[in-house]
């Protein structure tokens, strides 16, 4: 994950019997451990927009959970709790909520939490197939993610309204969404369904001008909802 400051890169690797974090600085190639506990493994890191914190997930409890690493003191903090799996963090453009998946009740679906309140979440899906790996578009509207219906396909939901959308066409299989800066494009990997299936990354353009601003941000709004 890169910083946002574009200075360094988070990773997770394989050391010491144990998967932690680590960073690689761009200029001078040096690599610290950013976190990295015996018989726990840490990975998927992102960052706070302001890049003061980590959100990672880990199994430190026995169970995988998402945590907070504050990159100041070096505290780390428990942010998800209960039953199955949580993972895929992606954190709000205003660095208040975090969205995430999650299958507490066998099939993933989204949940969102404000990180002042994080016993609070928020289940954004509820669909018998898997809803997984959601990330936050860059103005704070919309969240894309990977879904399966009759296919996986990338889907995109309008938290104003709180309406998906498939995104991709249906043909194959496709995964990982990933916005441009601006907002415009979502580029995804794929796989056609053919007798030789081939793999690539796309990149598909959304209509429609820039309707929202940081400062007031829909996602926001909701997760701050009682």
């Amino acid at each position: 994950a890169w910083s946002p400051d574009g200075k360094q890169i988070v990773y997770h690797s394989f050391h010491n019997s144990d998967w932690g974090l680590y960073a690689v600085d761009l200029v001078t190639l040096a690599i610290t451990t950013v976190l990295d506990q015996p018989g726990v493994t840490e990975g998927g890191a992102v960052w706070a927009p302001d890049g003061s914190q980590l959100l990672f997930q880990s199994d430190a409890n026995g169970n995988w959970d998402l945590y907070a690493l504050d990159l100041t003191t070096g505290t780390v903090t428990q942010v998800t709790q209960g039953p199955g799996s949580h993972g895929s963090a992606s954190v709000s453009p205003d660095g208040q909520c975090v969205v995430y998946h999650a299958n507490p009740e066998g099939q993933y679906d989204l949940y969102l939490l404000n990180l002042a309140q994080p016993a609070q979440p928020i289940r954004l899906t509820d669909d018998p197939g898997d809803d997984q790996y959601p990330v936050w578009s860059p103005r704070g509207d919309v969240i894309a993610f990977q879904a399966f219906r009759s296919s996986w396909d990338i889907y995109l939901l309008d938290l104003t309204t709180m309406t998906t959308t498939r995104l991709s066409d249906g043909q194959g299989i496709n995964w990982m969404p990933a916005w441009a800066p601006d907002g415009h494009q979502i580029a995804f990997a794929g796989q056609f369904r053919s007798s030789e299936p081939v793999t690539g990354l796309f990149i598909t353009t959304l209509l429609g001008p820039e309707t929202s601003s940081p400062s007031s941000l829909p996602g926001r709004n909701l997760c701050q909802r009682r």
